[in-house]
This record gives C-alpha cells, structure tokens and sequence, in this order.
C-alpha cells in the first residue's frame, strides 16, 4: 500500500534540501560556475576531462587564461630579476615577447595545465558546497540533486545561449567518435548536436547530422532500445528538406 502522505514528506524535504543546496553555487568562483554550466549542459554525471578539454576548445575561460599567464610571466621575469639573471631595463622588452608567445599559440601546454588545474578547482569547491555527489566512477562525476544541475545548466555566469554550446559540444564528442568510435560517444555527440541543429552552418552539415542520426537509430534499434531508435529516426526527418534533398540526396529519402 503506498503511504501518500510519507511520499510528500519526503518529496518536500528532498526539495529543500535541494533549494538549500542551489543557494550555495552563488559561494563558487566566477571561473568555478562558467565550468560546471558547462559540465550541467553535458549532463547530469560529467567526465572532467571532457570538460577540461571542450572548455579548452571553446576558450572558455580566454580572458581568465591570458591573465593568468600574465601574471605567471611577470613574477618569473621578476624573479629573475632579483636573481640578477635579468638587467631591470630589459624587462618590458622581454615581457612584451613572451606575451607575444601567448598571442601567437606558443603555450599550448601550458594553457591545458591551465585549464586542468581550473576544473579540478572547480570541483574541489562544489565538493565544499555539496554541490558534487559521491563519484559514478573513478573518472566520473554527477552533481548532488537534480535541482543543483539544473540551476548550473542555467546560470546566467556562463553567457552562451544553450542550444548553440549543445551544438558545439556535439561538434566536439563527433571529432571523439571519429577517433574513438564507441557508441555511447556516438549517442552523446548526436543527442548534443540534435538539440542544437537550428544552428547549423551549412546543408552539408545538416546531411550529416541525418547520417549520424540514421546510424545512431540502428545501432539502439540492436541494442532493442526502441525508443531511443525512434527519437533518432523522427529527428533524422525532422532534418529533411524534401525538395531540396529529392534532387539532391534521393539515397537519404529512401533509406
């Protein structure tokens, strides 16, 4: 028999301890928020690499990187200087050369030890909040309460309209499958670029996505999970521009 009224009650205070928990992401870092949006819009559970790498990709924290690195090249020219293995009249010249360095791509390195660090910071300090749950796996994350993830997802500190970051994160998980074809990778990478395909940049780009989306529906219709087949089948048509493909992609129309 269900107890109705021990249901509510613990809905409410499932809730509240949600509600309770979301005013905490206002105690995180600028830098802290933008990554785990980025991580709410890639799920619900979260690889840190993987956002490591697409925040990395997406420039995500550009302007916090370039001062970051600014700063790191001015206290080493510094102390260089105090070790008396720099003249003070040729600081500005040899600043202005490193900084050059990060203009022209020279730091590539450095900028994913950057981005590795921020991520593992980020973490650390949602962990402090509660705002991070206990770990899926060794390599994988999820946040605490679904209220939490869905406030990250959001979070107006991260200014990217949503479907466009969905785009470019499907755009980057494609890159991955192509090297790694794993379906799973290819589940994601499609789901991502499903939600964001209004913004797509060409016709060539769209034909694909029907592609990717006909193999996706295949590979779960063998793995009997039909409904998810069926979502890939409906978008793939959804996609479809008849009189345009019927001349120029009759195969895509028939199959």
């Amino acid at each position: 028999i269900w107890d109705v009224e021990q249901i509510r009650i613990k809905t409410e205070v499932t809730q509240n301890v949600g509600h309770s928990l979301v005013r905490n992401i206002g105690k995180l870092s600028v830098e802290s928020r933008k990554l785990l949006t980025l991580a709410a819009v890639i799920g619900f559970s979260f690889e840190p690499k993987v956002v490591e790498l697409i925040a990395s990709n997406l420039e995500l924290l550009e302007s916090e990187y370039h001062e970051h690195l600014t700063n790191t090249v001015k206290g080493a020219i510094q102390d260089a200087v105090s070790g008396g293995l720099i003249h003070p009249d040729q600081t500005r010249a040899i600043l202005a050369t490193q900084l050059e360095m990060v203009q022209d791509g020279s730091t590539e390195s450095l900028k994913g030890s950057f981005y590795e660090e921020s991520i593992q910071v980020a973490i650390q300090e949602a962990k402090v909040e509660g705002l991070i749950g206990k770990a899926v796996s060794r390599s994988k994350c999820k946040f605490s309460h679904d209220l939490v993830h869905k406030s990250f997802y959001e979070d107006t500190a991260l200014d990217i309209e949503r479907h466009k970051l969905h785009l470019q994160i499907g755009r980057f998980l494609r890159k991955f499958y192509t090297a790694r074809p794993e379906d799973e990778l290819l589940f994601a990478a499609v789901d991502h670029m499903n939600k964001g395909s209004h913004f797509l940049d060409s016709d060539e780009e769209r034909i694909e996505l029907i592609k990717l989306n006909q193999k996706s529906s295949e590979k779960a219709r063998a793995r009997s999970a039909l409904f998810s087949a069926a979502k890939f089948s409906s978008k793939a048509i959804d996609l479809l521009k008849f009189e345009f493909d019927w001349m120029n992609h009759y195969d895509l129309l028939l199959h």
